[in-house]
């Protein structure tokens, strides 16, 4: 070690800003190099690429009843135009094979499979494969105050055990803004302060593969892909347009992704939930749903 100098032998990620990066340097070059021989040789085994390849396989060759395939294709033409009570029980009935399909596709495939996931009761269907998939735990949700309370402490804990970790300019100003709301007894603030926190509290290790080159999107880029903040619906519209034109160019989607519309984050007023064929204005008080959307219900399911 004592040949190289500190910037040769070990450069840490960079995490914050657009030009974010991974560590590199003659440490980092050894362990890849040491790990790809030791898989080479099967001393380290792949499982997490090996339960993903068997998972795959076991879905594909899963075959279903003709009742279950006609439920499905009703779904699809005439469930659009039919009343949400019928809809439910050939939802129901197709639980499994939308559970099957949906794993591993894209969410652009999702909605074509499923359009009733873009109708307006879209959230409400959403709700029903969580009830079926988690009968206990939605339970134990059905009742409103059980779900906040539940969330304050999941968010309070997150927030503790991760924050010391944040470098990220923009998360420590909201961090003082969360102190302060928590000061005052303003809940409605602080849990809207947690949400936009989430990205940078468990930041994500996705990569992009663009012309056969992987582009790792920033901690700013990331953030806004999972919650962000709006002066108004003028500007909310503006920003959406320049954001779906550069997915384009990257040969990507937009993701379904959360906007809070208000003078600051003091003053919500409503919330947007917004996809590339979806964008529906809800009220504030529709969080439920949205936490279904994310896996931030999956971790409270656990508490």
């Amino acid at each position: 070690m004592d040949q190289y100098s500190t910037s040769i032998y070990f450069i840490p990620s960079k995490t914050e800003g657009r030009q974010q990066a991974h560590a590199k340097g003659k440490l980092i070059e050894r362990w890849k190099n040491v790990a790809r021989r030791l898989r080479s040789v099967g001393a380290i085994a792949c499982e997490r690429k090996s339960q993903l390849e068997t998972q795959t396989s076991t879905f594909l060759s899963t075959t279903f009843s003709e009742e279950v395939y006609s439920a499905k294709l009703w779904l699809q033409i005439d469930g659009l135009n039919s009343n949400i009570d019928l809809i439910k029980e050939k939802w129901s009935l197709t639980y499994e094979i939308r559970r099957n399909e949906i794993f591993g596709c894209s969410l652009l495939d999702i909605f074509k499979k499923w359009p009733l996931f873009q109708s307006p009761n879209g959230y409400k269907l959403v709700d029903e494969d969580f009830k079926i998939g988690n009968p206990i735990t939605h339970a134990l949700y059905d009742d409103w105050n059980t779900f906040l309370s539940s969330w304050k402490y999941f968010s309070q804990f997150l927030v503790t055990i991760r924050k010391s970790s944040v470098k990220d300019k923009d998360a420590k100003e909201l961090l003082i803004q969360l102190d302060s709301s928590d000061q005052i007894g303003d809940l409605r603030t602080s849990n809207i302060i947690r949400i936009l926190l989430i990205p940078y509290l468990i930041p994500t290790k996705t990569q992009i593969k663009i012309n056969n080159k992987f582009w790792k999107p920033s901690l700013e880029e990331s953030s806004s892909a999972f919650a962000t903040h709006t002066t108004n619906i003028v500007s909310f519209h503006a920003d959406f347009t320049l954001r779906q034109d550069k997915y384009l160019q990257w040969g990507a989607t937009i993701q379904p992704f959360i906007t809070f519309v208000g003078e600051d984050v003091n003053t919500i007023s409503s919330s947007i939930v917004c996809d590339i064929k979806i964008c529906i204005i809800i009220g504030i008080l529709f969080y439920k749903y949205l936490f279904i959307y994310n896996n931030v219900c999956c971790v409270l399911c656990n508490l």
